[in-house]
């Protein structure tokens, strides 16, 4: 059984943190481009390239990603390793790279080409084939260092992969559905014709017999006579870009539009992940892992029978934090996820049937609600384990909740989709119509409990009543996102996709207050009457009440699509692809930080990830230094492992649980400090 165990000293961990490092990225802490190709000469060891240069390392099988330095700014689409010290990577614009220190730094290989360079193969240390554009195969006979084009009767024809059997064996798909074979290291080429005229983009040769090939709009053929002839299979719904096998009859092929499988050497395909976009794929003693668009990074460790996400990257549109250490995220693939140790780890919450969740917050650690499709609401008062529905009455329940505010616990206001605004007087139990309006309407505000404000796209409304009445008003432009209203400074501010406007309580017109260089604001929030932020394509920060805004640096180029405070000094951003990023006001005294650091509780959190295979991680916070245990036991309470065992100070701990001797089933793990025990269930799948 593999153990690790951490001490998250988060005093240390912010104590010590500059100045002027008032944001950390949590995640995905990697290039959010797209990834093209993929390879790993162990299990463990790999790497991955993609969009601007990008070329990322793991060496302990993905748990952990480093970013390498390329010197490139163009696309890498290749790349591939024999024997973990020797790596070669290819891409746009003829660019070819090399590193002979397993990936840690790299230098350039003239090519002779132009274009772009698809795919790589090494078949040993020394030779080796890259193909690409406009007519490029090439080999190499010396690990990569200089490359020799071949000249074939296809000419400049584009050549999209390569797979050699050995050093003599090998097969070179192309355009109009052409396939090259070699019997003699590429001395001669026999051209053969693999269906119809679709360009076939990727080629695994099984034997000397067998081969399988797919390519544009999902085409498939295949052979068992070494390519004198191909023959058709079912076509799937999308271009294949890669095909990789575990063994000889277990393999993958991954497309545009999701990821198939095989068990009889290719013969036929099953869809195995609809939702997945992918670009390539590696397997190493039967583990496998695939890239794809949008920072997409998959493993399994059984064959492909489960894929499971490296990184969390979905494309955050809500954040919820109540508590400087407990919080959620919803995202577009409508999953609701909840962290209970700041943002280190995310796991799935809620189940809400065909009504897809759109909108959420939370009041504290225990009451939320969420909004869903057909403008279903449900509210938990039990921290996410549970949801009912509510009531919700005269209005149509064609759309649903875009956002919600909570004035207090009771007082609260939703905005539907195409349809009005609702609000509860009860804590959200049942909710009623106040406004109908048929804009999309993106921001709501309330000073008090009868003066606020509410925003479309195109207008905005106002109430002096709880609104009970709404006034009308043009609005200020064509894509207004929101507004917020400041009791303390007496002041209403607007944010639409290039200005924040603001006006007093006693001014008639808008002023100017920032014209943001670098458009797409959604969002104000303040934390006092002097210090605020606007979110969006970029992030601005006052602390003078918005008479000055400075764009923040550190978060350049990261696009936070919605924020959250829980107190004046921790806050939270999300955004596209996965991004999470964790704030924190350095200006505080160390005194007043150690107060807000210092463990106040016991709690044992639930294990990441759940369901689980190979490994989960399961962390947990004392208040108080003593003698601590975790231990995991099975359905019939016998202890069958034991995590932790020894004498720890106060703080937040994480460790992790590889359980490779024990069955798929459900097992609990408790902890025990002191007088204090908690128990939580975790699933294992083999």
């Amino acid at each position: 059984m593999k153990k690790t165990f951490v001490f998250i000293n988060f005093f240390t961990l912010l104590t010590f943190t500059p100045a002027s490092a008032q944001w950390i990225e949590l995640n995905p802490n990697l290039p959010r481009v797209n990834y093209f190709g993929i390879d790993f000469v162990r299990p463990d060891t790999g790497w991955a390239v993609g969009d601007y240069g990008t070329l990322i390392r793991t060496t302990n099988g993905g748990a952990n990603w480093f970013q390498v330095e390329t010197g490139l700014t163009s696309a890498l689409l290749g790349v591939e390793s024999i024997d973990g010290k020797t790596v070669i990577a290819c891409g746009d614009s003829g660019r070819i790279i090399r590193s002979t220190d397993s990936g840690k730094s790299w230098t350039g290989v003239q090519s002779g080409r132009g274009g772009y360079l698809w795919n790589i193969q090494m078949i040993s240390s020394k030779v080796g084939w890259l193909v690409g554009s406009s007519g490029a195969l090439m080999k190499t006979t010396d690990a990569g260092v200089s490359w020799v084009n071949q000249q074939t009767v296809l000419g400049n024809t584009s050549f999209w992969s390569v797979d050699f059997l050995d050093s003599t064996f090998g097969y070179v798909c192309a355009d109009q559905g052409k396939i090259l074979k070699t019997t003699n290291a590429g001395a001669d080429w026999e051209v053969q014709q693999g269906g119809d005229l679709y360009g076939i983009f990727a080629i695994k040769a099984l034997d000397k017999m067998r081969a399988v090939a797919g390519g544009f709009a999902g085409k498939m053929v295949y052979t068992t006579n070494g390519g004198a002839s191909w023959q058709d299979l079912q076509r799937l719904s999308s271009s294949i870009n890669d095909i990789a096998f575990a063994d000889s009859l277990r393999g993958f092929a991954i497309a545009d539009a999701g990821l198939y499988g095989t068990s009889d050497g290719g013969r036929t395909w099953q869809s195995q992940l609809v939702s997945v976009e992918g670009s390539g794929l590696a397997f190493s003693n039967n583990i496998g892992y695939l890239v794809g668009p949008h920072i997409t990074i998959f493993k399994t460790t059984d064959q492909g029978l489960l894929w499971q996400p490296l990184i969390l990257n979905d494309d955050f549109t809500h954040v919820s934090f109540p508590d400087k250490r407990i919080g959620w995220t919803l995202g577009s693939r409508s999953t609701l996820r909840k962290t209970s140790n700041g943002g280190l780890n995310w796991e799935r919450q809620g189940n809400f049937g065909a009504y897809f969740p759109r909108s959420m917050i939370f009041l504290d650690t225990l009451t939320g609600f969420v909004g869903a499709d057909r403008l279903h609401i449900y509210k938990t008062t039990d921290g996410g384990i549970t949801w009912s529905r509510k009531s919700v009455s005269g209005i149509d329940t064609t759309y649903f909740i875009t956002k919600f505010f909570f004035l207090n616990r009771q007082m609260g206001w939703g905005l539907a989709l195409y349809t009005g605004i609702l609000k509860t007087t009860d804590g959200g139990e049942t909710w009623f119509r106040q406004l109908s309006a048929g804009d999309i309407l993106g921001g709501i505000h309330f000073a008090d409990s009868v003066n606020g404000y509410a925003v479309s796209s195109h207008d905005i409304y106002r109430t002096t009543n709880g609104g009970t009445t709404w006034l009308f008003q043009q609005g200020l432009s064509a894509d207004q996102q929101d507004v917020y209203v400041s009791k303390e400074q007496e002041m209403i501010w607007l944010v639409t996709s290039q200005y924040l406007y603001k006006k007093t309580f006693s001014d008639s017109s808008w002023q100017v207050a920032l014209a943001a260089s670098i458009r797409l604001l959604k969002q104000i929030v303040w934390l006092d009457a002097r210090h605020g932020f606007v979110f969006g394509g970029a992030t601005y920060e006052t602390r003078d009440g918005g008479k000055t805004w400075a764009q923040v640096a550190q978060l350049a180029g990261r696009g936070i699509q919605a924020a959250s405070f829980p107190n004046q000094i921790y806050g939270y951003g999300v955004g596209y692809t996965g991004l999470i990023v964790r704030y924190k006001d350095t200006t505080v005294t160390d005194l007043r930080e150690q107060g807000l650091l210092q463990p106040t509780d016991f709690e044992l959190f639930q294990n990441y990830p759940n369901p689980f295979n190979p490994s989960t991680r399961i962390g947990f916070r004392i208040p108080e230094g003593g003698f601590v245990s975790l231990r995991v036991y099975d359905i019939l309470g016998k202890e069958v492992a034991t995590l932790v065992n020894e004498e720890l100070h106060a703080g937040t701990y994480e460790t992790s649980f590889s359980p490779t001797e024990l069955a798929s089933g459900i097992y609990y793990y408790t902890l025990n400090a002191g007088s204090s025990t908690q128990t939580k269930k975790l699933i294992l799948i083999k």
